[in-house]
């Protein structure tokens, strides 16, 4: 079964939902030398000069940046390791883990990073450890925490009495030790006990007590087309930067899903 069949069964409108972030923690996969550590080892590199320095300093930027890289789609299950530079990008593209600024300047350094045996400039050494600091640290304070469980309300399920919504999906991305990653998505409505019910003080309507029943479980993995739409989402709202962008390409790439 497909996603859009899944909550076609469920009678959700994908367009009709509204998101809000709900909690969680997602930790990214631990690594034996940190992406952090490689940095701070081509800062102190940079601080000493001399033409040796400088060398592993822009070996130790470089590892900085793509064992970042790395520990990212990791974490989101993807066979970093396996993938050359250019594709690492692509991928961290995708899900909003690469703004325009540091895109550009990952592109600028690209060739010092695929080529070990250049002599780099004073310029090409600065260049690559402004992009490894940019890079990293600000992948540190972005999963620190990271939320990864989110509530999507239907917009047409909000009582007016009970100033709520009824019916919507909750997702989490979810990150196993294994090196799997994928995103469960469970439909959930809330429904009156005819049996309960009492008139609220505040609106003197008859408001019911309810029941929160699971309509059903989908797991989405990360070889589907809306993964790294949906990490995106997340990736936005964990920062708040083009948020509706974000909402927008994951709408248009859904009205393309099959």
């Amino acid at each position: 079964m497909s996603f859009k069949l899944f909550l076609e069964m469920h009678n959700f409108e994908f367009n009709h939902l509204i998101v809000s972030p709900s909690g969680g923690s997602l930790s990214l996969k631990e690594m034996d030398i940190s992406p952090m550590e490689f940095l701070n080892l081509a800062e102190n590199d940079f601080i000493i000069g001399g033409l040796s320095a400088q060398v592993n300093s822009v070996t130790n930027s470089k590892r900085a940046i793509v064992s970042q890289m790395d520990q990212i789609l990791l974490t989101f299950g993807f066979p970093a390791l396996k993938w050359n530079i250019p594709k690492k990008i692509e991928h961290l593209r995708k899900m909003g883990l690469l703004s325009p600024g540091v895109l550009r300047k990952i592109s600028i350094a690209r060739n010092l990073l695929e080529h070990e045996y250049i002599k780099p400039t004073n310029e090409e050494v600065e260049i690559a450890l402004d992009v490894a600091s940019l890079f990293v640290l600000g992948c540190k304070a972005m999963y620190s925490p990271f939320t990864n469980e989110f509530e999507l309300y239907l917009d047409s399920s909000w009582s007016i009495s009970e100033k709520k919504y009824l019916k919507y999906l909750t997702f989490e991305i979810v990150s196993k030790d294994d090196g799997t990653a994928f995103i469960v998505f469970r439909a959930s409505e809330e429904t009156a006990s005819d049996q309960e019910s009492h008139v609220d003080s505040t609106t003197q309507l008859l408001a019911s007590f309810r029941h929160r029943k699971e309509l059903g479980k989908y797991v989405l993995k990360n070889t589907d087309p809306l993964f790294c739409h949906i990490v995106k989402l997340a990736n936005a709202y964990n920062i708040d930067y083009r948020v509706e962008e974000a909402i927008r390409e994951l709408n248009e790439a859904y009205d393309l899903y099959q």
